[in-house]
């Protein structure tokens, strides 16, 4: 079964921190580096910043994009935290796509 990953924050275990950031950095670029992948990322909160290239992970993010991973963020959280026009990778997605991937594919909340 293919797998959907999803994000709720810029650092990996819910923080905003540096070694948390850090953290999200490695996933997202050995991410890139294995032949296992996911078949979409969604962010949602602040995780949409990292679309936005808000911490400068969006070399990485482009990788996974070029690869064939969707990369989705959450228009209620974009719009939110005013970057819905500023998203430099991936697209707006919905509640209703995140609940279509939740009914298809297995779901990893990171």
């Amino acid at each position: 079964m293919e797998k959907v990953i999803l994000l709720s924050d810029v650092g990996l275990g819910g923080k905003d921190n540096k070694l948390a950031v850090k953290m999200m950095r490695g996933l997202l670029k050995v991410m890139g580096q294995k032949d296992w992948q996911p078949k979409a990322i969604f962010f949602l909160g602040e995780a949409v910043r990292l679309l936005a290239g808000e911490h400068d992970m969006l070399g990485l993010l482009t990788v996974l994009e070029a690869r064939g991973i969707e990369l989705l963020a959450c228009r209620a959280a974009a719009e939110e935290l005013q970057l819905a026009d500023q998203l430099k990778a991936g697209k707006l997605s919905s509640t209703g796509m995140l609940l279509d991937l939740m009914a298809k594919h297995e779901i990893i909340s990171l």
